[in-house]
């Protein structure tokens, strides 16, 4: 079912999930203008759009009660609900729903990858990340393949387990999926080599990154002086072109 005003409302609750301040009063006064003026039963998009409205503006406890009295969920509707107790660390109730879906795809993995790593857990975040790849391809019309969430969670998830194995087995995946010279997959990678004492592997990934910024000049310049590796370091401070506050607090820690 779609309707001009089901897609008014959906576009209201779309902008009041995208970050207004607000978001949770908005959310709930719409939807009483929903319950209001469009008949029973109401279309699962726009309910879908409501149920966001509510996880992004942390409402869980009503995203959950509406979750619960949607007759016709799917995997947008279980998908939403998941990354919220995600979010929320609530780990058990995330278990128990990613459990019971039937169908997942990439961001229903993300979002167990996300929620254990966020509660510290990185061996469970791991053992999701085994679960996608044992997984991937397209199931029954479902695509399964890692994405640069994905990516970016298991980078530090390595790095937390110190799991240096874990960790070249998620770069090669990051070159194998394209994303190798992406940014927010360079600075965690050369910090996670750096920690595991991978000195030299980080320095290759750095060297390899196109339009390396601040960010990961000060990641290099941290891992070298993990290292023990104070002219090396110092080296490349001073052919930074730009410079911040973080840059000179690490160099002047590093040398005293």
């Amino acid at each position: 079912m779609s309707c001009p005003l089901c897609n008014h409302y959906a576009a209201l609750l779309s902008s009041s999930a995208a970050g207004s301040r607000n978001g949770a009063r908005i959310s709930a006064a719409i939807h009483c203008l929903i319950l209001r003026t469009i008949p029973h039963p109401l279309p699962t998009y726009l309910l879908n759009h409501l149920l966001t409205a509510y996880a992004r503006s942390g409402r869980l406890a009503r995203a959950r009660r509406l979750f619960d009295a949607m007759p016709d969920r799917n995997l947008f509707t279980r998908n939403v609900l998941l990354s919220a107790l995600a979010h929320a660390r609530l780990l058990p109730d995330m278990e128990r729903l990613f459990a019971s879906m039937t169908e997942r795809d990439a961001v229903s993995y993300n979002a167990l990858i996300v929620g254990f790593s966020s509660a510290g857990a990185p061996a469970r975040a791991a053992g999701a990340y085994r679960a996608l790849l044992a997984e991937e391809g397209e199931v029954e019309g479902v695509r399964v393949r890692p994405s640069r969430i994905t990516m970016s969670g298991m980078v530090m998830a390595a790095s937390a387990l110190g799991d240096r194995a874990l960790g070249r087995q998620v770069h090669c995946q990051i070159l194998r999926l394209g994303f190798g010279a992406y940014a927010f997959t360079g600075s965690p990678l050369v910090d996670m080599y750096a920690k595991m004492g991978l000195i030299g592997d980080a320095k290759r990934v750095f060297d390899e990154m196109e339009g390396r910024n601040v960010v990961m000049y000060n990641t290099m310049i941290t891992g070298l002086l993990r290292c023990k590796m104070v002219a090396e370091a110092r080296g490349l401070f001073e052919t930074m072109a730009d410079r911040d506050s973080i840059t000179w607090t690490t160099m002047v820690t590093g040398l005293t």
